[in-house]
């Protein structure tokens, strides 16, 4: 039943949660950050297969990620097939506010949640190859809803600039 899940998840998330403890000193401190989320998306994907009683249930220990992953700072493309002509994020900034335009929200069941490769933190550096550089929010919308069946983001993860925006202006 759903005590006997919860009570195996406790003893996994105890597990994981010493082991992410236990990791060799030698290692980078981006190294063992780049192990913690491959061992959270890991267990989080077996419990989305198993069906397990809490999507939502938060079994990692929190670690403050204050440094993104090397691969994170790094430009990626990611090319989204439209449903809908809707691509399915909401987001932040622009030149409204004189800030660059950052990823808020994935929305469930859309082209970027299957996907998988964009995440809350991405700026949008670029659509269909148009920089978003002091672009406002309106154009950017403009540019997603174009009829093309397909758009390509270029993005950089940058969490940290997404919480300030969030703490500045109150955004959850």
């Amino acid at each position: 039943g759903i005590e006997g899940n919860v009570t195996e998840l406790e003893e996994k998330r105890r597990f994981l949660e010493n082991s992410v403890q236990n990791i060799q000193i030698s290692k980078s401190s981006s190294d063992i950050l780049n192990i913690y989320e491959d061992v959270k998306r890991k267990l989080q994907l077996s419990q989305l297969c198993r069906g397990d009683a809490k999507e939502s249930l938060n079994l990692m220990p929190t670690i403050q990620d204050s440094q993104p992953r090397r691969d994170d700072l790094q430009p990626r493309t990611v090319r989204l097939v439209k449903t809908d002509n809707r691509v399915g994020i909401t987001w932040t900034g622009g030149s409204e506010i004189n800030l660059p335009i950052y990823i808020l929200k994935i929305i469930p069941g859309t082209a970027a949640h299957g996907h998988g490769a964009l995440k809350p933190g991405d700026r949008l550096l670029n659509i269909n190859g148009v920089s978003m550089e002091n672009k406002s929010q309106t154009y950017a919308a403009e540019l997603l809803r174009s009829p093309a069946e397909e758009v390509i983001l270029e993005v950089r993860y940058e969490p940290a600039a997404l919480e300030e925006i969030r703490r500045k202006y109150k955004i959850q």
